[in-house]
């Protein structure tokens, strides 16, 4: 599809993209003209880039073709200018890029599509409701199409994060390998996003630094906004970046730990049928003079063994904390000398706190836990443990501090 408006003294018009008018449009130099193809036909796309508006072979050929990064060229009487738009297809937000070639003349502005834009639509909309995006001139025609296709960045932008903040929760919630692929989507659609609007910024600061005749002064101005918006989309990039980076640890630390929780509880199962195998296997080495093989309650005997040795292994774990990951219950602060998430390895027997006092007694200092009144007194309170001793001289026992014990 190939339209043509132009803007006269009178006012804009819009023409039939017939070689004739479109010549007649060209050649009145007071003219603004702004001619639009969306993927049209070989022989139309020859006919109006290379017959009417004479643009070099290497840009028609580029133009035609499909240019992966963004660029100008000048060409002395015009810039050939590609950029480039992004879009979500789906849900997850697989990026789908599309490319705009624009070609800027004195009087001119060529914009050519291989697929429709959101850019190109909404300005074309907005130039037919408003003439002032006609009177700017083509550079203020061309800053209007740049604008509107960098703007549409952002939205692309706010999807890719409400994308990554969905992927955050289900990772925390039931990380699956469905999640890990749409991480590594995401985090190459933002790979492919920086690649593209890099390049990009560059255009901008040249269209709005050089001196090229093409673009007055007092438009360069609104191609420095336009620079500074990518900038702002860049960084945001950068930030989205770190944010899958972070989800993507996130998630392999969720699955190693899972995978830890499991390995603990078949280590704790094969840690209590170990002794009952091995008083299996003590019985079973078919000796001929062995004292219980003979007796009438040896088998009762032996079962009973192997469920004496099962439970009080697994009252030991418990006792341990193995329930509860070796960690310090909420409002259980840890005993001094040790870090904070560390449980005890056991508590001590009735007799444990005798033990120590007379140990004490016998030429140790015996310290006792006191809550510090600030945060500057703290490191003086707990005492420091060395090689198993505390500095104060006595013995440095790990875990949680039961309640009124310390």
């Amino acid at each position: 599809m190939i339209r043509a408006i132009a803007r006269n003294s009178v006012g804009p018009a819009m023409l039939e993209p017939t070689p004739e008018k479109l010549r007649a449009a060209l050649a009145d130099r007071h003219n603004t003209l702004w001619v639009h193809l969306s993927n049209p036909t070989a022989e139309e796309a020859s006919t109006i880039l290379g017959g009417i508006f004479n643009f070099h072979p290497l840009a028609i050929e580029d133009c035609l073709g499909h240019v992966e990064h963004p660029k100008i060229d000048d060409y002395g009487t015009y810039l050939y200018v590609v950029m480039h738009g992004f879009h979500c297809e789906t849900k997850t937000c697989d990026l789908h890029m599309q490319e705009l070639d624009l070609f800027l003349g004195p009087n001119y502005v060529v914009t050519y599509e291989h697929e429709p834009l959101h850019a190109t639509s909404l300005l074309w909309e907005r130039v037919q409701r408003d003439d002032r995006f006609l009177q700017r001139g083509a550079d203020g025609l061309a800053h209007a199409v740049i604008d509107i296709l960098v703007d549409d960045l952002m939205p692309v932008l706010d999807q890719l994060d409400s994308v990554i903040d969905e992927l955050e929760d289900d990772i925390l919630a039931n990380p699956r390998q469905e999640t890990l692929e749409r991480i590594l989507a995401i985090k190459r659609s933002t790979l492919h996003l920086r690649r593209t609007v890099m390049p990009e910024r560059e255009v901008v600061l040249r269209l709005s630094r050089d001196d090229t005749p093409l673009v007055q002064p007092k438009v360069r101005l609104y191609f420095r906004d336009v620079y500074d918006h990518l900038v702002r989309v860049v960084d945001i990039n950068e930030s989205l970046r770190d944010l899958v980076a972070g989800a993507l640890e996130i998630y392999l630390s969720v699955v190693s730990n899972r995978l830890n929780e499991v390995m603990k509880v078949l280590t704790l199962v094969t840690t209590v049928f170990m002794p009952m195998s091995l008083v299996a296997g003590i019985y079973g080495m078919n000796f001929r003079f062995m004292p219980e093989i003979e007796w009438r309650y040896g088998y009762v005997f032996a079962l009973s063994v192997m469920l004496v040795i099962a439970g009080t292994m697994v009252l030991w774990f418990r006792r341990r904390g193995w329930r509860r990951g070796w960690v310090c219950p909420p409002g259980r602060p840890a005993r001094p000398g040790h870090s904070s998430g560390v449980r005890p390895l056991g508590r001590p027997g009735p007799g444990g706190r005798r033990r120590r006092e007379g140990r004490a007694r016998r030429g140790s200092t015996r310290w006792r836990y006191t809550a510090p009144t600030d945060i500057s007194s703290a490191s003086s309170s707990l005492p420091i443990p060395t090689g198993g001793r505390t500095a104060t001289g006595g013995t440095a026992r790990g875990g949680c501090a039961s309640p009124g014990r310390w």
